[in-house]
């Protein structure tokens, strides 16, 4: 806080100033005046001696600053819709072909799926791509990215198939439904929580089932 030396001594004087005005002999006076004199001196030399040490500290001051309250960041990030899915897919059609013949190479029964089914297959994994919380697209190529490493999904597509040996030889997997099936799986910590059969993840379970 700025101290106003100026103002200080202004202030005080209104309140002392009425003190003096009494009757007293002339010498009384003028001894009072002398005081009076050399004190407002005193006073102008403290005033002015604050403002030249203000001087000298600001110019002898480290330039730190406060810390900065940083603003939320702008998410540029939105919500995925089935059209971004859909179009991702376009774009990049080796994608559900790779998870077609991994599925295969895992252990599931090789499936040529038609059009239709295949559109079918595409809202049941964005359904459970809703559901486990993989909400944007850029979450999206995450996880794919993720599972492509060093065969993650590979290895995972195999267990599923270790773990029902006896009832895949039903299953109808393409590469939209095995990517269903990692989705579900992988993030099963997310999901095991939720109502899948209001989110439509377990209809989606039992198509690939043959259900």
């Amino acid at each position: 806080m700025t101290v106003q030396v100026r103002t200080v001594i202004q202030e005080a004087w209104a309140v002392v100033s009425p003190q003096f005005a009494v009757p007293m002999d002339t010498a009384s006076r003028n001894r009072i005046r002398r005081k009076l004199s050399r004190i407002s001196a005193l006073l102008e030399e403290a005033d002015e001696g604050f403002l030249e040490i203000r001087g000298a500290a600001r110019a002898d001051s480290i330039p730190v600053a406060g810390p900065v309250e940083q603003p939320e960041p702008v998410r540029g990030e939105r919500n995925m819709t089935l059209s971004d899915l859909k179009a991702f897919f376009d774009e990049h059609p080796e994608a559900a072909d790779l998870w077609s013949r991994n599925a295969v190479q895992a252990g599931f029964q090789v499936f040529l799926s038609s059009p239709e089914h295949r559109e079918e297959s595409l809202n049941y994994l964005f359904d459970v791509l809703r559901a486990a919380d993989i909400s944007t697209l850029e979450a999206f190529k995450a996880f794919v990215a993720d599972v492509g490493h060093e065969d993650k999904g590979l290895h995972q597509l195999q267990s599923i198939c270790k773990a029902f040996e006896k009832e895949i030889a039903s299953w109808k997997v393409d590469g939209y439904s095995a990517l269903f099936l990692l989705v579900l799986n992988l993030r099963w910590d997310i999901l095991q929580g939720k109502d899948l059969v209001a989110l439509n993840v377990k209809k989606g379970s039992d198509r690939i089932k043959g259900q």
